[in-house]
């Protein structure tokens, strides 16, 4: 959820969810002006969202038609981020602190120069989960195999991160791509893979979890650990989003998240096997 109330005062203003088409925009203008005619830069955009931290460094925003266009872009960036993409996201923005709006577009496009690790949540479980991954151990490392939380202290004191719901995030030591230098806005969909995102919930429809398609196996894992469930059908769908409309007409029947996870994973490759170059001999 993204969602900004445009105001001149301290009062709840005229609320707008982005991203927003400019129609929809226009009618928000035309509500804020009414009948006086004050320029709509003497106005204050304050943000809410889902995204942890966000609304923290993007609290109160001067409005200028820059700006907006800016907003409804960080709007459509995180509006296919799932919940775990979401939490990462909040705990990177805690991180970086970023200072302005441009700041904060840049973060959402440099999410691949930060590490995710799922289901490292604290640092017993982060030390595991790196030994794991881990086959080439030195062999002090392998005298101390199970000393998961010294090891897991170990590396947040060499990387630095942070813990959220679904795990452990910090820096990968690349410097972040001044992607949008404040002129022209990227694509809206760079470095984003997501084809269908999925509303799920166990129990109460209100307290539900979002799940973007195409999905690692231990990015679904994580996910099962934080609602509580052990196998996808102790929770049931709620909705369903696709990010192309016209996929709607390829997407077949399926029986379960995992059987779609595997139907969106394969058309995913298949694409990219056909837009893929093909080298000359």
């Amino acid at each position: 959820m993204f969602k900004i109330y445009l105001s001149r005062t301290v009062s709840p203003g005229v609320g707008i969810s982005l991203p927003a088409t400019i129609e929809e925009m226009r009618e928000a203008y035309s509500l804020l002006n009414g009948t006086d005619t004050v320029p709509l830069e003497t106005a204050t955009a304050y943000v809410e969202s889902s995204i942890p931290n966000l609304r923290q460094y993007l609290y109160e925003v001067p409005v200028t038609e820059k700006r907006l266009e800016e907003l409804n872009y960080l709007a459509y960036r995180v509006k296919w981020m799932d919940s775990q993409d979401e939490a990462v996201f909040g705990t990177v923005i805690e991180m970086m602190k970023p200072e302005t709006l441009q700041d904060m577009i840049n973060l959402s496009c440099n999410m691949d120069k930060f590490r995710y690790l799922p289901s490292a949540t604290t640092e017993v479980k982060l030390g595991e989960y790196l030994l794991k991954g881990n086959a080439d151990m030195a062999m002090e490392e392998q005298a101390a195999r199970f000393n998961y939380e010294g090891i897991g202290k170990d590396y947040i004191k060499k990387h630095g991160g942070m813990f959220h719901a679904f795990g452990y995030t910090s820096g990968i030591q690349e410097e972040l791509e001044p992607i949008y230098r404040g002129n022209e806005l990227p694509d809206p969909d760079f470095k984003q893979t997501c084809s269908f995102k999925v509303w799920i919930y166990k129990g109460n429809p209100y307290d539900n979890y979002t799940l973007s398609l195409p999905a690692t196996e231990s990015k679904m894992d994580a996910l099962k650990s934080a609602m509580g469930i052990s196998n996808w059908s102790e929770c049931k769908q709620l909705a369903i989003q696709c990010r192309v409309p016209t996929l709607w007409d390829w997407l077949p029947e399926y029986g379960s998240i995992e059987e779609l996870n595997d139907l969106v994973t394969e058309h995913c490759q298949s694409m990219e096997n056909q837009q893929a170059p093909v080298l000359e001999m």
